[in-house]
């Protein structure tokens, strides 16, 4: 209260009251303080209340997720946290603003003429703005998926409403502006289902038709797989080139894998059985550095 009168007395409150009015008044008298009080410790309440429910989700995110799901539910929870937090401070200003007596229309087509304003001077932050909300409601990729675009490659972890961050190769965070990825041509890796593995190798086969039962058997066997796409695109394995050094052949898988990971193991998986009906029916490969060859052979062939 004493603080009240002080203000009164300087002047203070009549003078704030005029600026934001324009008409002659009392800010203080103005203000209901039982109403403004009651907005001020609700508003504290529901922020705390907020708080503690996201920490709450976020624990349970931890332990029941993992992952690329984890990154996504972690990124909802920051973003969906944000959204009420500004939504409590927003609807808090606008009760306040009644409780103390002041007129909201003059208030509102102030906030007006301040949007246009600040549209017309951050035209860049707008756009980023609009690219937040496509890809939020378009979703041409997700938290946790792997992505290229105007030179940035990496694992989203994080999708704002201006920036959005992407963690790179060398582990580190790049935010780049949204704009980008909507003003850009956008490769997203994760939403293919499978991988294509073609390579071609060089082979010392006594004659053609042993090379020919070689190229059949590995393609046997790559029909066989379960982990190889036969049905819209069936798996190759034919003699590409005959050159002075060996006999070429050339092998086209498409492989049911969607990660690297799970790639590079099946990849593995059919350079390991290749080598083995290579080696069982009796021919060699043809590597560039005959040394290396030699080697291989001499190991081979002890007891």
């Amino acid at each position: 209260m004493t603080l009240v009168r002080i203000l009164q007395k300087a002047g203070f409150s009549s003078k704030l009251y005029k600026v934001i009015t324009g008409k002659n008044g009392c800010l203080l008298r103005e203000m209901n303080a039982v109403e403004v009080a009651w907005i001020v410790s609700l508003s504290i309440l529901v922020l705390k209340l907020v708080n503690v429910l996201f920490a709450a989700l976020n624990v349970m995110n931890k332990n029941n997720n993992a992952g690329s799901k984890q990154l996504r539910t972690t990124s909802f929870l920051r973003r969906s946290r944000n959204f009420l937090r500004l939504t409590v401070t927003v609807l808090t200003s606008l009760f306040f603003a009644e409780a103390i007596g002041l007129p909201l229309k003059p208030i509102w087509t102030s906030l007006g003429f301040l949007t246009i304003a600040f549209g017309l001077a951050s035209q860049e932050i707008a756009k980023n703005f609009l690219g937040g909300m496509n890809m939020l409601f378009l979703k041409p990729f997700e938290v946790g998926d792997l992505i290229q675009v105007h030179g940035v490659h990496g694992v989203v972890t994080d999708i704002g409403l201006i920036h959005s961050r992407v963690r790179g190769r060398e582990n580190e965070v790049i935010s780049t502006p949204n704009a980008t990825f909507t003003n850009s041509t956008l490769v997203n890796y994760s939403t293919r289902k499978t991988r294509v593995l073609r390579m071609t190798f060089g082979l010392y086969a006594k004659n053609i038709d042993q090379l020919l039962k070689i190229s059949r058997m590995i393609r046997e066997s790559l029909e066989s797989n379960p982990k190889i796409d036969t049905t819209h695109q069936p798996p190759r394995c034919h003699l590409k080139d005959i050159s002075l050094r060996c006999f070429e052949v050339e092998l086209y898988a498409v492989v049911l894998a969607s990660s690297t990971s799970e790639f590079a193991v099946e990849r593995e998986k059919i350079l390991a059985q290749v080598y083995t009906l290579v080696n069982d029916s009796g021919a060699e490969f043809s590597f560039e550095n005959l040394e290396l060859n030699n080697i291989i052979s001499r190991r081979s062939n002890k007891p």
